[in-house]
């Protein structure tokens, strides 16, 4: 039987061979993004600040499978915010009361255990 051949796009493939039927795409540990300390981040910084090195050189140094571009975005963020440190999270709902108001609520619940939320 002979291959048809398709015009455009991925000509010499055979009529329904297409996207999904080849290799299948890596979808495991190998793809998650890796997070640096804030030691490494720092050393790094150094390393190319303070010590004139390539981000290359001084991405293998600190650590040998630091990509380039992960040292660049680390130089990148230092120079812009000045700070070298992963940020903490921030998002979410912020907080509705104050410990103090917490604490008085769970006592109160201590001290009579048939409280209700309408008599707070």
């Amino acid at each position: 039987m002979e291959a048809v051949r398709a015009r455009g796009r991925g000509r010499g493939r055979e009529k329904g061979v297409g996207i999904g039927q080849g290799q299948e795409q890596r979808k495991g540990p190998g793809n998650r993004r890796r997070h640096i300390s804030n030691d490494i981040r720092a050393l790094v910084v150094d390393h190319v600040i303070n010590h004139g090195m390539t981000m290359r050189d001084a991405g293998q140094r600190v650590q040998p499978n630091l990509s380039r571009y992960t040292v660049a975005a680390t130089i990148w963020t230092f120079r812009l915010e000045n700070r070298s440190a992963r940020r903490t999270p921030e998002g979410g709902r912020q907080h509705l009361l104050t410990h103090e108001q917490e604490l008085d609520i769970v006592n109160l619940v201590l001290a009579n255990n048939t409280i209700r939320l309408h008599q707070l």
